[in-house]
Parts: C-alpha cells; sequence; structure tokens
C-alpha cells in the first residue's frame, strides 16, 4: 500500500482475519457474521464485511459499489475511507511479513 493512513506511512495492520462464528450465544466482535451490527455500532458505510479492526479502524471487503468488493481502509475516528486493493486476491498477494516494517 503506498497511501498514507492514520496507521502508517505505507502499510496497514493485518494481524488476524475475523472468523465466522456460528455460535448464537458468542458476542464475539470478531465475526463475520457481525459485520451488519458493528458497521451501525461504530458508524461505517453500509455494505462492509469486516475483515478485521479493533473498533477504531477496520480492514473491509465494500461492496457499496457492486457485487464484487474492493478492500478498504476505515478509521472510525478520523474519517478516514481509503482503497487498498480491487480485490481480496489483490490484497492477499500484496501481503508482506510484520518484519517488512520493523524498525531496527
Amino acid at each position: 500500500m503506498k497511501t498514507k493512513t492514520t496507521w502508517a506511512d505505507n502499510h496497514i495492520p493485518l494481524n488476524e482475519l475475523f472468523g465466522i462464528v456460528l455460535d448464537e450465544n458468542s458476542d464475539s466482535g470478531h465475526n463475520i457474521i457481525q459485520s451488519s451490527y458493528m458497521t451501525t455500532e461504530w458508524g461505517l458505510p453500509e455494505k462492509q464485511v469486516l475483515l478485521t479492526g479493533d473498533g477504531h479502524w477496520f480492514i473491509t471487503l465494500d461492496y457499496r459499489k457492486g457485487e464484487t468488493p474492493t478492500i478498504r481502509w476505515i478509521d472510525c475516528e478520523c474519517g478516514e475511507d481509503i482503497y487498498v486493493a480491487n480485490s481480496f486476491d489483490e490484497f492477499y498477494e500484496g501481503l508482506v511479513s510484520e518484519d517488512h516494517f520493523a524498525i531496527d
């Protein structure tokens, strides 16, 4: 990623991907199935599937422009809504180890 965000000048964090939790008794926010609720809770644009985030920021599958989602970085506190990739495949192919950004 070459766009500066509130996270860093040239990358965004991806320490985990949310899972699919089918247990109705679970209230985990780390659940793709909770995307609709979390979108409302955090004031995110509609038509998002949350891949990861901590409530202050999210990486999402953005379906606002059609059936094929793009990947977006959304920082709720700062109002950032930044394009990351055209598809999940492109996003995946661009992943690098966090060691790549380590400060010596």
